[in-house]
């Protein structure tokens, strides 16, 4: 096999880990696509990916060397429990509202919104730089010469994560029409309380050293 499609083969392998995760993204995907429609979903799967490419990028650089402080790691996961536990907050409480009519996109201004959302649930859980710190620990003993193989490597794994974001955000809002009012209340009421748990289960973690 060419070395640049192995490469790139590998990277989406890896990514199909993500087909089963159950993490925060996952439950702000579906319930953003349930309530404000599939392109708003989409909008945080890309805000995840850009914060996903973030990290790669600044791994690439060294740049990721000072997150490896165990204070930094610290704030940055109390801060990230706290912006979840928010988010879960909001989530639990909001009323849903089954469109009779077709649904009204959010404006230009809105989806940028939905994916600083995206951008910020990512890339606030320490969890997801631990990933990529692995990641690139591991990309690096298998391509140690080439690093067009190793950025090759992981767009593909960038390439696997984004379409199957975009395919839970469509199977989601396919659902939609399916569910009415009472349903989505408790939908929204258990995407609230996921939100909640991962959010003290972060700042738990990171306050008793574990995971670290």
């Amino acid at each position: 096999m060419i070395a640049g499609v192995s490469a790139f083969y590998h990277g989406m392998l890896l990514g199909l880990v993500f087909l089963v995760s159950f993490g925060p993204i996952f439950f702000a995907l579906i319930e953003t696509s349930i309530n404000r429609g599939f392109w708003a979903a989409a909008s945080i799967a890309l805000g995840t990916m850009l914060s996903d490419a973030s990290y790669i990028m600044l791994s690439f650089f060294g740049v990721t060397t000072f997150l490896e402080s165990n204070e930094i790691r610290f704030w940055i996961g109390i801060i990230g429990g706290i912006v979840l536990i928010i988010i879960g907050g909001f989530t639990f409480f909001k009323k849903p509202k089954i469109e009779k009519v077709q649904l009204i996109s959010p404006n230009g201004f809105g989806y940028v919104t939905y994916a600083v959302k995206g951008f910020l649930i990512n890339t606030l859980n320490p969890f997801v730089f631990i990933f990529w710190l692995s990641t690139m620990s591991i990309v690096s003993v298998e391509y140690p010469t080439s690093q067009t193989d190793r950025l090759i490597f992981f767009a593909g794994t960038l390439f696997t994560i984004f379409s199957s974001d975009l395919g839970k955000a469509f199977i989601a809002n396919k659902i939609k029409l399916l569910l009415n009012e009472r349903l989505m209340t408790w939908f929204n009421r258990i995407a609230g309380c996921v939100m909640l748990y991962f959010g003290l289960e972060l700042m738990w973690k990171v306050w008793s050293g574990k995971g670290f």
